[in-house]
């Protein structure tokens, strides 16, 4: 049963190659391809950090199945037995940020294997709340910080008028400055580049 067929070609000047064909098969209804042991309550296909998934197996056979969770292809951050009850609840970490497939398995007389592939993402679990939203300088704020216990916080404060400042590199270029300027309103964005040194107040704008 096919679920899709995609047919495409490239363009190489006036050429134009050999059409290729792409067909998907259909494997949703198909019982043979569908999972027979594992039943995840709520299915999903992504899990955040933090959160568990529920898996629920045969009771009769959880004394013989056995698991493990490969992440990205390469690490193993999960394996174990069954419970007898068939309950498998999988803790998310941050270890499995990636792409994961839990794999279920017997090895008994005919060794099989069930699978499924969940994707794991991580959200910041941090906020951040300030007293004021608009401080002047002197004035105090508050800032309370929410997040894990012995987790480390950075906190980084900026003039917001170093905002207006060019992107440009024209540390080589020379300029003369002249206090003439603060009554051209034309040169405003040279003006706030001095006046992240100077005191406005205290400069003397007579004739020089």
């Amino acid at each position: 049963m096919i679920a899709a067929v995609f047919k495409a070609a490239r363009h190489l000047g006036t050429m134009k190659t050999r059409t290729k064909t792409m067909m998907l098969p259909k494997i949703s209804e198909v019982p043979s391809m569908e999972p027979s042991w594992i039943a995840v309550s709520s299915p999903r296909a992504e899990y955040v950090v933090g959160e568990t998934m529920e898996v629920t197996l045969p009771k009769a056979m959880a004394r013989s199945l056995n698991y493990f969770v490969l992440c990205n292809g390469r690490s193993t951050l999960a394996s174990g037995q069954i419970r007898n009850d068939g309950i498998l609840i999988i803790e998310i970490t941050t270890a499995m940020t990636g792409r994961c497939i839990l794999f279920v398995y017997t090895l008994d007389n005919k060794p099989t294997t069930d699978m499924i592939q969940f994707t794991v993402i991580e959200r910041c679990q941090a906020t951040t709340l300030s007293s004021h939203n608009v401080i002047k300088p002197g004035s105090s704020v508050t800032f309370t910080l929410n997040g894990d216990p012995h987790g480390i916080a950075f906190m980084r404060a900026m003039d917001d008028r170093l905002n207006v400042l060019e992107m440009t590199n024209d540390a080589i270029q020379t300029k003369i400055w002249d206090f003439g300027m603060f009554h051209r309103p034309e040169l405003k964005g040279d003006q706030a580049k001095l006046l992240n040194f100077v005191a406005f107040k205290e400069l003397c704008l007579g004739n020089i």
